[in-house]
């Protein structure tokens, strides 16, 4: 490293790191399994495709001692471009970063707050030994911090996300910030059983959103009348097996 590499970074810098992990970063508990044991390993990763973004990020971890891993993901589709990933695994690498950006995070604050909490009890339990009770609620935490989703009541969003699969239902708030701004529902707005999201039917006899979603909903039906059927088929082979006992029995007293 060179004497600049060396340096401390600036509070600038410091937040500039934690607008990343707040906007491209994940923080977490990745899963593993460690014998006969299920183990969780602390984790903060960050994506983008900008490379001096990555530069500037990698400057910044090495000028903290940070230990990283870098690691390029290549375009698997059409009109996609390389990425790459910066991870920061570990206890030591994880507490260290995050005392330093915590203080500046906004989105990922909660997150920050858990995994601190389960660092430190991690560091109280002996090496390698069986996760307790207390951290399997964090690891339940966490995993509810980072699925927590945002419905957007924006007028003119939610007017042009009529129709497409998968927006979720049109709730009764959904309803009331359209009214409220003047925007008039189709007389002809149905909803769609499988995914519950307002749709207008190009035929009147049109019931699903989608094919995607009529094929879904068929599968349910399909499954749930196997499950019947297997039980059912379960139970017949039980009768089955017990009218054969129920012979071998006579034949044996007779």
């Amino acid at each position: 490293m060179t004497g600049a590499d060396n340096q401390q970074p600036r509070r600038e810098h410091i937040g500039w790191l934690a607008g990343m992990i707040d906007g491209e970063g994940w923080v977490g508990l990745s899963s593993h399994n460690r014998g006969t044991h299920q183990g969780y390993g602390p984790a903060i990763h960050l994506v983008g495709t900008n490379k001096e973004g990555l530069d500037h990020l990698d400057k910044i971890l090495t000028q903290l001692q940070i230990g990283h891993h870098v690691y390029w993901k290549r375009p698997t589709g059409f009109g996609k471009q390389l990425s790459w990933s910066v991870q920061i695994n570990g206890m030591k690498r994880t507490r260290h970063l995050l005392d330093v950006v915590q203080q500046y995070l906004v989105i990922k604050q909660r997150q920050a707050e858990i995994l601190c909490a389960w660092l430190e009890l991690r560091a109280a339990q002996p090496v390698h030994s069986a996760i307790t009770m207390r951290e399997v609620e964090l690891v339940h935490l966490m995993r509810k911090a980072n699925s927590r989703r945002l419905n957007d009541y924006t007028p003119d969003i939610v007017a042009r996300q009529i129709g497409t699969p998968g927006i979720g239902p049109l709730n009764d708030e959904r309803v009331a910030v359209l009214k409220e701004h003047g925007v008039k529902l189709p007389d002809n707005l149905k909803e769609c059983p499988a995914c519950f999201a307002p749709f207008m039917p190009k035929r009147s006899d049109q019931i699903h959103c989608s094919e995607r979603c009529a094929n879904r909903l068929g599968m349910r039906r399909h499954r749930a009348k196997m499950k019947i059927e297997s039980a059912l088929h379960g139970d017949v082979q039980t009768a089955a097996e017990m009218t054969a006992d129920a012979r071998q029995s006579l034949a044996v007293n007779s």
